[in-house]
């Protein structure tokens, strides 16, 4: 009697109590799992596209410091535009200039290049686009400047040249562009002086998690090309706008 009683107390388990009760932990962990994947697939869209946003601020802001300075002449009451920008034919990487123009446009597949001339002020101490130090000189002197994105690289980049000598050392100003696009530069007599600038940003790698996106799509409808992204590149694309005033267009 006393050995059958104790071998009623000491029932465990069954094999399939214990097959369910395995099953069930591992969908709880195949659970957790997913979710923190999950968590951690936007965590990583929403930095690349914080950082994204914060290029796109910083490269516009930088362009717009650069055509700021468009046709600024020294001495105005000395020179008119024509003559303080006289024509200049294409070369150092930018289109040919008519007489007084300041802004031209270059686009390529290789590349884009935004080219602006001004003249140096009268301050001892000046730099240019790259932050290099530009030679003082007493009379009003032309600067050509050369924003360039290098399609390659992703890199955006600025040199600067005092007219008659060699372009400096290109400074990179931002990375992570995929491409930038100008609306066509305002004539001098237009009512609304304002370059509307377009530019598309590419997080890093294995951002994008699988989630379509149209951004090309828009992109192409913008500036009417369409880079050739790979379908798996995995890179989070973003399109900034910004819109840019000129403020030295007329005498």
């Amino acid at each position: 009697m006393r050995a059958c009683h104790l071998r009623g107390r000491q029932r465990g388990l069954s094999l399939v109590e214990l097959m369910v009760a395995l099953l069930l932990g591992a969908f709880l962990i195949l659970g957790v799992t997913q979710l923190f994947l999950d968590q951690r697939r936007h965590a990583q869209s929403q930095f690349g596209q914080l950082a994204n946003q914060g290029n796109a601020r910083f490269a516009a802001a930088s362009i717009e410091r650069l055509v700021a300075r468009a046709g600024y002449r020294a001495r105005p009451e000395l020179q008119m535009p024509a003559e303080a920008f006289p024509p200049r034919p294409a070369g150092r990487g930018c289109p040919a200039f008519a007489a007084g123009q300041t802004v031209a446009l270059a686009s390529s597949q290789a590349g884009a290049a935004l080219c602006v001339r001004y003249q140096r002020g009268m301050e001892a101490e000046e730099v240019d686009c790259s932050g290099a130090s530009l030679g003082f000189s007493a009379a009003p002197a032309t600067v050509l400047a050369r924003l360039t994105l290098d399609r390659t690289t992703g890199e955006l980049g600025c040199a600067s040249a005092l007219e008659g000598g060699s372009m400096g050392a290109t400074g990179v100003l931002v990375d992570g562009l995929v491409d930038f696009s100008f609306q066509p530069v305002p004539k001098a007599g237009d009512k609304v002086q304002l370059l509307d600038l377009y530019l598309l940003f590419a997080s890093e790698r294995g951002l994008q998690g699988g989630i379509a996106s149209d951004v090309l799509d828009d992109w192409e409808a913008l500036s009417g090309r369409k880079p050739a992204i790979p379908a798996d590149d995995g890179r989070l694309l973003q399109i900034g706008l910004a819109g840019v005033a000129l403020r030295n267009p007329s005498p």
